[in-house]
């Protein structure tokens, strides 16, 4: 645009000076990009991926749910789905998802990831 701007191509004679643009500038940024994570597996229950998603929208289901909650095993990919009608039923569905796994599989959950959400803090996650 400046260049079109000095050689006189803009009808408006008011357009001839360009001021900065610090909404051009912001626009042209680019993000830094995040490190690839390298995490070996080697087990299942080594890497849990755990994530709490909802209200899912205003119709409920048939049960009257509107959360979903996700664990994802990293090595077999197995993933587990429960479906919550509130959202403080995220700490003692974990409780009972664990427990159930734990004892089905015969190990213990090594490692648990998730998106740092509100719902995973608190003071029975942390006593937990």
């Amino acid at each position: 645009m400046t260049v079109l701007s000095k050689r006189g191509l803009f009808p408006n004679p008011r357009v001839g000076k360009l001021d900065f643009c610090k909404h051009c500038i912001y626009g042209k940024q680019k993000h830094a990009n995040f490190g690839t994570a390298m995490h070996r597996t080697r087990g299942t229950l080594d890497y849990i991926h755990f994530d709490f998603w909802g209200p899912a929208a205003q119709v409920t289901s048939k049960e009257g749910c509107v959360y979903l909650q996700t664990f994802i095993n990293d090595y077999s990919m197995k993933v587990w789905v429960y479906f919550l009608k509130h959202k403080d039923e995220v700490y003692e569905t974990f409780k009972q998802w664990k427990t159930l796994l734990e004892k089905e599989i015969g190990k213990i959950v090594k490692r648990l990831r998730t998106d740092n959400g509100l719902e995973f803090y608190g003071a029975v996650f942390n006593e937990y």
